[in-house]
């Protein structure tokens, strides 16, 4: 009996917290909030990488939502043939009818639940695309593009790799990124002699009572960077290697017939 109160009183309890729980879950219901997809999630050095990366987030998320969609329509017939089965059914066979349909239910509010916040977070990633298109005065962008920027964002991702791993080695860089850097073709001992200056730079500055900013950081990256880019693209003609084959791009005989026209 004492274990059968202690139930009761849980019960209790868990009915009166509900209405709050399930009002305040609404505003969730999915995986990150819009401050960590927009700031932790698409973290692209470039703009067009960033818009590449929102783009794959946004087909996911509508794949996601359309999946459901369909199950949603299944859950619907289910529930439609169960209801109908009940008629002149009695018995176990009535009860097991009924938990189906109990269950169909609550399939159905847990879909709602995630489509919902799987909408939600459809329309920040297109706010968040329509933005960047914004932050760089373009409406539209072109594979084209995409490949001449890779060069950039890979140099710029190995530089913040490096910096990160330097700032934990004692001003070193690591080894996986000086493979990356190789693999690239890129002049690894200037680019730790680069990251030593850096460091030491920021090292004065917070002596001098200064504190060095992200952006002081991202600036200094970018100017790296520019002298560095250059470097892939001897490395893969010293390779043989083909960086980039207009006619392999989407829509890439129409792009070069246009520049053929225009050119």
């Amino acid at each position: 009996m004492e274990h059968f109160a202690q139930g009761t009183e849980m019960v209790r309890q868990i009915q009166e917290a509900l209405p709050s729980i399930e009002g305040n879950s609404a505003h969730f219901h999915k995986s990150h909030s819009q401050w960590m997809v927009a700031t932790l999630d698409i973290t692209a050095l470039t703009p067009i990488r960033s818009i590449k990366h929102t783009l794959a987030e946004i087909s996911k998320t509508r794949n996601a939502i359309e999946e459901a969609y369909v199950k949603r329509m299944t859950l619907d017939v289910d529930e439609t043939e169960a209801a109908a089965r009940l008629d002149g059914t009695t018995g176990t066979a009535r009860t097991r009818i009924e938990i189906l349909r109990r269950e169909i239910a609550y399939k159905k509010k847990s879909l709602d639940d995630a489509s919902y916040g799987a909408i939600r977070k459809l329309a920040h990633l297109c706010a968040i695309y329509t933005g960047l298109l914004s932050h760089i005065g373009r409406e539209k962008i072109t594979e084209a593009e995409y490949e001449a920027e890779e060069a950039r964002y890979h140099v710029l991702t190995c530089l913040k790799q490096a910096l990160c791993a330097a700032r934990a080695r004692g001003g070193v860089i690591d080894e996986g990124n000086h493979i990356y850097l190789f693999d690239m073709g890129m002049p690894s001992a200037l680019i730790q002699q680069h990251v030593s200056d850096y460091l030491r730079s920021e090292k004065e500055m917070v002596a001098n009572g200064a504190a060095p900013s992200h952006e002081y950081t991202v600036e200094w990256m970018n100017s790296v960077a520019d002298t560095l880019e250059p470097f892939a693209k001897k490395n893969a003609d010293r390779r043989g290697m083909t960086v980039l084959d207009r006619n392999a791009l989407a829509h890439g005989s129409e792009q070069v017939r246009s520049e053929q026209i225009n050119g």
